[in-house]
């Protein structure tokens, strides 16, 4: 009733899985300088014009980084969530290699 299982290609899972841990780890350290307010005047030859509309590159700056924020969040709670449903000890190896803060080999992980 169940049917077979659907081969899977381990290599190229592997590779996908390996890109989203290391991408779990740039976003876990990342921090966005680019999405930073502009704290000196700009001028603009250009006249403004009259919209009654309210822009300030603060505020767009802040709205942006807070989506940034939220889609950065989601991503970490999903790759955890789904670190988490692992084996103990699985799990383990996981965490030491691509989960902590200081950058570990898996030489090193390995000896341990």
């Amino acid at each position: 009733m169940l049917g077979e299982p659907p081969v899977i290609d381990k290599k190229e899972t592997r590779k996908r899985v390996e890109r989203i841990l290391d991408n779990y780890r740039l976003y876990l350290l990342q921090v966005p300088d680019d999405m930073l307010p502009k704290i000196t005047a700009g001028f603009s030859i250009v006249p403004p014009s009259v919209t009654n509309a309210f822009h300030s590159s603060t505020e767009s700056t802040a709205m942006k980084r807070i989506e940034w924020e939220q889609k950065r969040n989601a991503y970490l709670e999903r790759v955890q969530k789904a670190v988490n449903r692992l084996p103990a000890y699985e799990r383990q190896i996981i965490i030491k290699r691509y989960m902590q803060q200081e950058p570990v080999f898996d030489y090193q992980v390995y000896n341990e």
